[in-house]
């Protein structure tokens, strides 16, 4: 089964990067991202998020309980009710890729190579950030409203989201102000969230509270040189996203968004030190640069400094989507190919 899942997708990969205009072979790359992600079993987190389901909802957010209590309510089982939040994830993920990127096959294989596994595994945060996808693409429409009311949905499926509400007010802070005074806005900003677990709990998000206490205090790396190569990581794709955007002559709406979201987004960098769980908050930034990079390839000369710059973030991208891989045993790669329900029946 591991090893059809590997050939299927290194051939829509191998396709995607042949045709990276092609709609046909868009959309084969979204069945089959839907088929994994819909129909996962198993592997990490899922016991844990199927407890909660069949406990009805009592340990999760607000939104997502209205919805467990409706679907129990209906007699349907934890993995249907995974599947319809994962579809309307991935319909919403396809449809912003769709509408942005001139080469979506590139988007696509980008996500296959980094974002793929750590949102089957951490599915809450994936139907999050969809949303949070979504009220980007809001934002990029001038419908602030929509965008403010989207986050808070967003927030329903995973608290955490709430910083995105964060976003506007932190980006006209940080652009207002010299780099001295907005490291000190982002040092009060850390000490503020290490003490935000009283204020989790006095409002009733215990759930909340528990996640904070364990990503902060007790699930720490081995090591802070591991949370100094997270951090430097995102820093490199950040880094390099910002050059490949500033050095262009000519910026679309979409590029200049994303350079504000990726200023914006350096006040959550430090928490990468804490933690790589923090990495999931950039999860709907990299899906714009990956857009913000696809619409860079063939707008210049061949071996020109701009293509040069976009080959070598692709290459960074599926390089440190290996890398993690085999630095966790592969262990994800049997998380979405050994446990999936469609798979089984099928062969």
């Amino acid at each position: 089964m591991i090893a059809l899942g590997i050939t299927i997708t290194l051939i829509l990969i191998l396709l995607g990067l042949v045709k990276k205009k092609s709609h046909l072979i868009f959309i084969f790359q979204c069945l089959w991202l839907w088929i994994i992600q819909a129909f996962n079993c198993g592997g990490m987190d899922y016991k844990t998020n199927e407890l909660i389901y069949h406990d009805g909802g009592v340990a999760t957010e607000w939104l997502a309980d209205i919805f467990i209590r409706f679907f129990l309510k209906m007699g349907i089982d934890y993995m249907w009710y995974r599947a319809f939040w994962a579809t309307v994830a991935i319909l919403i993920i396809e449809n912003v890729i769709w509408k942005y990127s001139r080469k979506p096959c590139l988007v696509m294989i980008l996500y296959y190579a980094f974002l793929w596994a750590d949102n089957i595994a951490q599915c809450r945060f994936f139907w999050a950030s969809s949303f949070v996808l979504l009220a980007f693409h809001f934002m990029l429409e001038s419908k602030k409203k929509l965008y403010y009311i989207v986050l808070v949905l967003a927030t329903g499926f995973h608290t955490s989201s709430f910083i995105y509400l964060l976003f506007p007010l932190v980006y006209k802070i940080l652009i207002k102000n010299s780099t001295v005074k907005n490291i000190g806005i982002i040092g009060m900003e850390m000490l503020f969230f290490s003490g935000v677990v009283p204020i989790l709990n006095f409002i009733g998000m215990r759930y909340a509270a528990d996640k904070f206490v364990y990503y902060l205090y007790q699930d720490n790396y081995s090591s802070i040189i591991v949370g100094l190569c997270f951090l430097g990581m995102y820093a490199v794709f950040f880094m390099m996203i910002y050059w490949i955007i500033s050095r262009s002559k000519e910026k679309s709406e979409i590029d200049i968004f994303t350079l504000r979201i990726i200023n914006t987004a350096v006040f959550i960098l430090p928490f990468l030190l804490f933690n790589s769980n923090f990495g999931r908050f950039f999860r709907p930034i990299l899906i714009m640069s990956y857009i913000v990079v696809s619409n860079r390839i063939g707008k210049t000369k061949p071996y020109s400094l701009s293509n040069l710059s976009v080959a070598g973030f692709c290459f960074i991208t599926i390089l440190a989507g290996i890398v993690l891989q085999y630095k966790t045993n592969w262990f994800a790669i049997d998380t979405m190919f050994a446990n999936n329900y469609l798979l089984q029946h099928i062969f």
